[in-house]
């Protein structure tokens, strides 16, 4: 079972409330691509992530963004704190913790 699916079972929805997309290339219909997704940075009420998109079999990239995403009850509409039950179910969140685990970012 993934993440998403396991969160949705709990009445938690994710959302996309911002993008930033860098388009380097033209794709075409057809065209089979490839997103490679790396966790960004993390937050109390959001993660980031960065995605780079490929043109298959080739190390041509066609775009790359980063991409804020929240956690939602689906009851009340109201923003999910990232907290211990989601990082239980996405234990690479736990490579992002500050000492004061009151914020994320990548270990280096």
């Amino acid at each position: 079972m993934n993440l998403f699916h396991s969160l949705h079972e709990k009445g938690i929805i994710h959302a996309v409330v911002n993008i930033n997309i860098n388009y380097k290339k033209s794709a075409k219909v057809g065209d089979i691509l490839i997103i490679v997704t790396d966790l960004l940075k993390a937050g109390k009420n959001s993660f980031t992530m960065f995605q780079k998109i490929f043109l298959k079999d080739t190390d041509i990239l066609i775009a790359d963004a980063e991409v804020t995403n929240v956690f939602i009850d689906m009851n009340t509409g109201k923003v999910v704190p990232v907290d211990n039950e989601i990082i239980s179910l996405w234990p690479d969140l736990g490579n992002y913790f500050n000492k004061d685990k009151s914020s994320f970012s990548k270990s280096t």
